[in-house]
């Protein structure tokens, strides 16, 4: 009998132990399990972090992109100012409002535009990078109304190639001799007068110049509007890449954007 007992006893003590061992293996598990998510949640964090980081200096880079891009579009901007403020003294002297001014650079006329759409260029393909919908809205518009001007340039240098040259071909207004009186592999844009300003005079007030002096006066306004809509766009995405920076969601949702571009700016 007395063995029997013992035997119970012995039984009850390794179940004890056996208990116990589970027990503990179980909690080793569940601090391995928590160790293994905080380690996780540590990475995730990291990775995060890091993301973070890169969209700050991918936002950087595109602040000194929008400051170089606006430069180049205010140069534009007085460019165009300056062939309109031709084409309206042409204007006013063919109707004797202003008498003939003989420092007018006419060589203007002449002359065609080009125009880079550096922000559609370096960053229609990275839509990727952006991780704000109001930035991404922004950088849509941008790059809209950089299609604006190239499409307005284009229509403008058209209607120089297309019309304006021919015309001072046809009325042998080109000063040839002019032109050769430069020197020989230089590019002559002031140095000497492209055109004869006494031909061209002797066609003011004509039904063909007056179109002309039309189709020029309409497409340079526009060219004209389409930059500064572009600047006001410029200036719209740097703000709000300016108040990302800062951590400023507020105001940087405030911004309004892709305004059709006939309305107020």
């Amino acid at each position: 009998m007395i063995k029997f007992f013992r035997k119970i006893r012995q039984k009850m003590l390794t179940e004890n132990k056996f208990s116990k061992y589970l027990i503990y293996a179980i909690g080793e598990i569940i601090l391995v399990v928590i160790g293994i998510l905080i380690a996780l949640q540590i990475n995730n964090k990291n990775d995060e972090r890091k993301a973070e980081e890169s969209v700050k200096k991918f936002y950087e880079s595109t602040i000194l992109d929008l400051d170089e891009a606006s430069n180049a579009t205010r140069t534009q901007i007085n460019w165009f100012k300056m062939y309109q403020d031709l084409n309206f003294s042409l204007y006013e002297q063919s109707r004797k409002q202003i008498p003939n001014d003989s420092t007018l650079n006419f060589n203007l006329l002449i002359w065609t535009h080009s125009f880079r759409p550096l922000i559609t260029d370096n960053y229609e393909s990275k839509f990727d990078k952006i991780n704000n919908d109001k930035i991404q809205e922004l950088f849509r518009d941008i790059i809209w109304r950089e299609q604006l001007v190239v499409e307005a340039i284009e229509e403008w240098n058209l209607m120089k190639i297309g019309t304006l040259r021919p015309f001072f071909f046809k009325n042998n207004i080109n000063n040839v001799d002019e032109s050769f009186s430069a020197e020989r592999y230089k590019f002559i844009m002031y140095e000497v007068e492209l055109l004869d300003r006494d031909s061209l005079i002797a066609h003011y007030n004509t039904s063909e110049f007056d179109q002309i002096l039309y189709e020029l006066r309409h497409k340079t306004s526009w060219a004209i509007q389409c930059f500064e809509g572009l600047e006001t766009s410029n200036k719209n995405l740097k703000s709000a890449l300016e108040y990302y920076l800062d951590g400023d969601y507020l105001n940087l949702n405030k911004i309004k954007s892709l305004k059709y571009y006939m309305k107020d700016e």
